[in-house]
């Protein structure tokens, strides 16, 4: 089943089974000969796949719902986990044989007093109290089962070898009654495990992942109650044949409990969250998106300004500079004097007024601005060209080749203008004639005079005083529309100038301070829009292009190429610095007039968010439109905090589509714990299905107390929602609902919001 939102192809898939499943294997090859007598040739390759065990690779944990630390009421949310990887959940068997489709991994959702971990247990090296959780290497898992010891493992093939491993190893300990209880059913395995496929994400590289889905709620809690849950992502490899429900599984666990048996399972990934009855505890996607564009009712302003800004208590002559994005700070003067200065980051509002300016900045003075009507010092663009000066001091490859590109302009504008425009060539002169007709010689001298002259090498008309600075400009103009000139200069040191020029025109190296001078500026749980100033950027490069300057002809040289290697760069600012290459050099070569084609005029913008979505929802879905509905690229996208992400667009954002990550779904069911009929229809993949009721879950407690569904079975809530979407004539593939038609079912979320730059949503 695919689905597309804010252009992103969703594909869910029920199972994705890998080449080869984790085990050991033998290849026989032999070859026969059809001899009398003669024995076939053969030869026994044997391999083994390793899966994962005791523990997962690195990374491969994508996210976690509820996130780790979570508090709230959170009995909403279907506890389940993301892994990289399509086959993640099936890379084990679970040692019956049967439907190789079975997932292999299994979520359980646990309280504190339900796994077994007692004080003398912390002390052990690598327990882990806060999961309940035991540690050490693989031999400690294995041995502890030597004897009566009243424990029971995983029933899998394992070699000596590996039973001394070192391997780390963590795991759990049940009771046999609780591994009966929390672990899903043999008839619940099916849907409790699904594939996600995104293609076409903006945020993110097209992935797969697998999503393994716990099989119990959270609780309700009263307001000044708690329970806290500790989940954790168990093998079930070698656990087939005790699985609850499976075929002679419930005998056995009947005698395990019988005994007071404990069972240990290997825990592959743990996390804890606490459920309360506070509904201001962490709250799901759409709630948060929507309190970034309103509140109360009312739109927000999404305008990036200094909060007195919207104050009726700011002074008139103050009023103009706060809307434009300015914040006032304590400024300290050459002369010690304490005064305030205006300040804007390169971040304003959209609507806010941009002084114009061409002309070079030379040195940090050149862009003090004095407000005639105040005399108050505005240093923004002072300020930015100061950071671009620190900056390139600090950027050693991009001195170097700076320095290399003026240095073989000027030496070759230099050598041009001394060179001058005529050769001449020495001819005979009027001595070795008079010298040729005294001898007598004159008709044999004068045409040997004439092949052979005193000095048959050209020489070079040289001026005797310096070149001018305007002689220089005047011959670097020629440099410049000379093709063999600007072949020559060299193209790694043109790829290090775009790129990192393209850096900073992206505020890659910029200070979070100098892009919001104002921490107020950005609450908590607040989106702002703005566009990108060009003065700013100017300002900036100016600064960190000033390194070089040591002559007036660097600086000639420099603001003739001012323009070109703007337009170089913003040609090139969404590239990776490996594939910018000529098309740097190809940007140089421009004549002037082919410059100012109004790309370099194509403002940019971009939104700052700084939310909890950012650090709970990874690859967050942000698509931008100006006003004609045009969809705008991603000049850069960046987290620069736990809870702070910024977007640049090319071009100006006139509206915005928030929606979490495909992979991200959220599954859950509504506050009166119903799961509403999706749609499984190509055109209306996830909506609601018209006509159909919604499902209470709680006609389907396998354990009502612990809140533990049942899944499959006749009596579960996969038979019940195929019933009802075949009594409304839903669509669906086959008479029950498959792993991935289910997990359309759960998803909770809205597809996307919309946000207007005004504020408002939808």
């Amino acid at each position: 089943m695919t689905d597309t939102t804010l252009g992103v192809a969703l594909t869910l898939d029920d199972y994705a089974l890998p080449g080869l499943r984790a085990g050991d294997y033998a290849i026989t090859v032999s070859h026969g000969l059809s001899l009398d007598g003669e024995a076939p040739v053969a030869n026994i390759h044997r391999f083994s796949v390793a899966g994962p065990r005791y523990r997962l690779p690195e990374n491969t944990v994508h996210a976690r719902f509820p996130n780790d630390g979570d508090q709230g009421d959170l009995s909403g949310v279907l506890p389940h986990v993301v892994l990289k990887g399509a086959h993640s959940a099936w890379l084990t068997d679970l040692g019956i044989g049967g439907d190789v489709r079975l997932p292999s991994l299994a979520l359980l959702v646990c309280t504190e007093d339900e796994l077994e971990f007692g004080p003398e247990d912390s002390a052990r090296p690598g327990g882990d109290a806060r999961h309940r959780c035991f540690g050490g290497a693989v031999r400690d898992f294995w041995d502890q089962f030597a004897g009566e010891s009243g424990r029971v493992g995983p029933q899998c093939a394992v070699s000596d070898a590996e039973k001394h491993s070192d391997t780390p190893c963590r795991y759990i300990r049940l009771k046999a009654e609780l591994f009966r209880a929390l672990l899903p059913r043999f008839e619940d395995l099916p849907w409790t495990a699904h594939v996600r496929r995104t293609q076409g994400a903006a945020d993110s590289q097209d992935s797969d992942y697998s999503v393994v889905a716990a099989v119990r709620l959270p609780s309700s809690v009263a307001a000044s109650e708690q329970r806290g849950y500790i989940v954790h992502l168990v093998s079930l490899e070698g656990w087939g044949s005790l699985l609850p429900g499976a075929e002679g599984a419930d005998g056995r666990l009947e005698e395990h409990c019988a005994k007071g048996h404990h069972f240990c399972l290997i825990s592959l990934a743990n996390w804890t969250f606490t459920a309360t009855g506070n509904a201001n505890g962490h709250p799901p996607f759409a709630a948060l998106a929507r309190g970034l564009a309103e509140k109360d009712g009312k739109g927000r302003d999404l305008r990036l300004l200094h909060p007195a800004a919207q104050s009726e208590k700011v002074p008139p002559q103050l009023a103009p500079r706060l809307a434009d994005g300015f914040v006032p700070l304590p400024h300290r003067a050459w002369t010690g004097e304490q005064l305030f200065a205006w300040y804007r980051g390169p971040l304003v509002p959209v609507q806010s007024r941009q002084e114009e300016h061409s002309g070079l900045w030379e040195q940090f003075s050149d862009a003090l601005v004095v407000d005639a009507q105040d005399q108050v010092l505005d240093v923004s663009y002072a300020a930015a060209w100061y950071l671009g000066r620190n900056l390139s001091l600090a950027d050693r490859g991009l001195m170097q080749s700076w320095f290399n590109v003026l240095k073989r302009l000027r030496h070759r504008t230099l050598r041009s203008a001394k060179q001058g425009f005529l050769q001449v060539r020495a001819e005979p002169s009027s001595a070795g004639l008079t010298a040729g007709l005294l001898t007598g010689n004159l008709l044999a001298a004068v045409p040997q005079l004439v092949k052979q002259p005193a000095s048959g090498k050209p020489f070079q008309a040289r001026s005797s005083s310096p070149v001018s600075l305007g002689h220089f400009n005047f011959s670097l103009g020629f440099s410049l529309a000379d093709e063999d000139i600007l072949s020559s200069l060299p193209t790694s040191d043109l790829n290090v100038i775009v790129s990192t020029v393209a850096a900073m025109l992206r505020l890659e190296p910029v200070p979070f301070a100098a892009l919001v001078p104002y921490p107020e500026m950005l609450p908590p749980e607040s989106l702002r829009v703005f566009r990108i100033d060009t003065q700013w950027q100017q300002a900036l490069i100016d600064g960190a292009l000033s390194v070089g300057l040591r002559r007036r002809t660097d600086a000639a040289i420099y603001e003739a190429l001012r323009e070109r290697l703007w337009q170089a760069v913003r040609e090139n600012l969404d590239k990776p610095a490996a594939r910018i290459g000529q098309v740097s050099l190809q940007a140089l070569a421009k004549p002037f007039d082919a410059v100012s084609d109004g790309t370099e005029d194509r403002p940019l913008s971009g939104v700052l968010l700084c939310s909890e979505l950012v650090g709970s929802w990874p690859d967050l879905r942000l698509l931008a439109e100006d006003g004609d509905g045009r969809s705008l690229g991603v000049v850069r996208r960046a987290k620069l905090g736990p809870n702070v992400k910024l977007w640049l667009f090319d071009g100006v954002v006139s509206r915005l589509r928030l929606a979490p990550p495909a992979a991200l779904l959220p599954p859950g069911v509504s506050s009166e714990e119903q799961i509403y009929c999706r749609s499984l229809a190509k055109d209306s993949l996830g909506g609601i299905l018209e006509g159909a009721e919604p499902i209470s879950v709680a006609g389907h407690w396998r354990d009502a107390g612990r809140r533990i569904f049942a899944l499959g079975g006749k009596d579960g809530l996969v038979a019940a929602i195929s019933r009802e979407i075949r009594r409304v004539g839903g669509p669906m593939a086959g008479d029950i609902l498959s792993p991935a038609e289910m997990a359309v079912q759960w998803l909770t979320a809205p597809a996307e919001l919309i946000l207007q730059a005004q504020g408002t949503a939808k």
